[in-house]
């Protein structure tokens, strides 16, 4: 300390490390220079005792946030009903933003086929000299696009979520003994008509025990153990020409488009053998 000089936290000016009190203003200079706390174990510390600021060393610290998809847990019958009614309201934004979706989509259609079908000269604008279906179509689908997708990303995530914690809410309730078998199941979705469609998002919550197929997952695994069962018996021609009566004009109707790619694969090899001549 004899040697050692330090600096006055209010008027800068050099002072010596004993005692330690400036010259010209009367301050200490061991004091904190954020917080004026003095350590009188350790007259130059590295961090503050107080407020923890250093003269040696600068601390950053970098916070990254992001959106989630985190719900309150279920712990009463009340709590259960008021996610179910959530769940509701969620799948019915989620519907509305899907029919945007779907109506952006066949505006970009239009725009892409307008583009493919008239000169490119007679579109191109003056200003940027960008054909106008091009800027049209990149303004859609990079802003009214990418909103609607957006939001229907969150309200999916959301209503997820609601969904495990049903889950895990019934789970317990069964493993208690406390559940009754008919109650309303988590995963609500009901058929609907349309093009492209298999289920609706806006369709209220089943109130039908999950006895009775209303479980998606089942009913696909179900769809692909059918169509295995089905080419297994398209093997032989006595069952062959008894399924060729109706199968196949359903088959093209309703699971040649829809699925997974590996059960569309299935189902076009079911066609290709009910099809086949016989003898071959």
């Amino acid at each position: 300390f004899g040697t050692e000089s330090l600096q006055c936290p209010r008027c800068n000016a050099p002072v010596p490390a004993h005692p330690g009190v400036c010259a010209a203003c009367g301050e200490n200079a061991h004091q904190c220079q954020k917080c004026r706390t003095i350590n009188y174990d350790e007259r130059d510390p590295f961090l503050c005792i107080s407020c923890g600021f250093s003269k040696y060393a600068r601390f950053e610290t970098l916070v990254e946030g992001r959106p989630t998809s985190a719900v309150d847990p279920i712990e009463t019958e009340d709590d259960r009903k008021k996610t179910l009614l959530s769940i509701n309201q969620l799948l019915e934004r989620a519907d509305k933003y899907y029919k945007e979706l779907v109506t952006h989509r066949n505006e970009l259609d239009q725009l892409l086929i307008s583009l493919a079908s008239e000169p490119v000269v007679s579109q191109s604008s003056s200003d940027s000299g960008v054909n106008r279906a091009i800027q049209l179509a990149a303004h859609l689908y990079c802003n009214s696009c990418k909103s609607s997708y957006t939001d229907l990303s969150k309200i999916i995530q959301s209503v997820l979520a609601s969904r495990r914690e049903l889950v895990a809410y019934d789970i317990n309730k069964l493993h208690s003994g406390k559940v009754s078998p008919t109650s309303e199941p988590a995963t609500p979705l009901t058929p609907i008509s349309g093009e492209g469609s298999a289920f609706s998002l806006s369709s209220p919550v089943s109130t039908a025990p999950l006895s009775e197929g209303n479980c998606f997952g089942c009913a696909s695994a179900t769809l692909e153990h059918c169509i295995t069962v089905l080419k297994a018996l398209a093997f032989k021609p006595e069952t062959r020409k008894l399924m060729k009566k109706d199968l196949i004009e359903e088959l093209m109707e309703f699971n040649l488009r829809t699925g997974s790619v590996t059960l569309q694969k299935d189902v076009q090899g079911l066609l290709c053998q009910l099809t086949r001549l016989e003898g071959i």
